[in-house]
């Protein structure tokens, strides 16, 4: 939860919706988010409960949400589920920001789904890194010294990308971003080890 809040702290998203499909630990990951959302200087303006796992019509959530305007969307369900209603918050124009509790693997097929999301727990999937391996020469699993340089640039590219010109809104952006991981843990190409990532524009294991 807390790596989802500072996500939305550092984008400067302080209204918020949570949503959840019921079950033990998506509820306890979402009472984590209602209890710390504060201190993060989000405001839940809604907490939507879903009660069926399998549900795919989404259309009265969704039409909530263009009401509602948030900043961003604490999405918290079953990963098909997931992939459903991100996909239709895109063609339906909802335009804030999802921060997703994963945990799962992420290919080719999802990665356009995907993109704009913050994801916690991914994981590329094998292809992935056997492109990745064929694109570089190694696979990802590399020296600490090296990894470390590597995702230093990435964050770099990341915050110019984002809009960052300066010195000291490149440094801000890449702060915003490691608070809510660690640098071994980030790559905007995704990891094999997992970590946290905002799927920010690859096409690609190369992104």
């Amino acid at each position: 939860a807390a790596q989802e809040l500072e996500f939305a702290k550092g984008r400067n998203a302080t209204k918020a919706v949570l949503i959840t499909t019921e079950n033990a630990y998506f509820n306890k990951v979402s009472e984590n988010v209602k209890s710390l959302a504060a201190g993060y200087g989000v405001t839940l303006v809604d907490d939507v409960r879903i009660a069926n796992p399998d549900e795919k019509d989404f259309s009265t959530v969704i039409a909530k949400l263009k009401a509602q305007k948030p900043d961003i969307i604490f999405l918290n369900m079953l990963y098909p589920q997931a992939l459903a209603f991100i996909k239709k918050t895109k063609e339906q124009g909802v335009t804030a920001l999802i921060a997703y509790t994963s945990g799962q693997t992420i290919n080719e097929t999802t990665i356009p789904i995907l993109r704009g999301t913050y994801m916690v727990d991914l994981k590329m999937s094998e292809a992935m890194s056997a492109k990745f391996k064929a694109e570089y020469g190694r696979a990802d699993e590399v020296a600490p010294s090296t990894q470390t340089a590597y995702d230093a640039m990435s964050l770099i590219g990341v915050a110019i990308k984002a809009g960052a010109k300066t010195s000291d809104e490149i440094a801000a952006s890449m702060k915003a971003v490691i608070a809510s991981c660690s640098s071994r843990g980030h790559s905007v190409h995704g990891t094999k080890r997992g970590g946290s990532l905002q799927v920010i524009a690859p096409q690609t294991a190369n992104g």
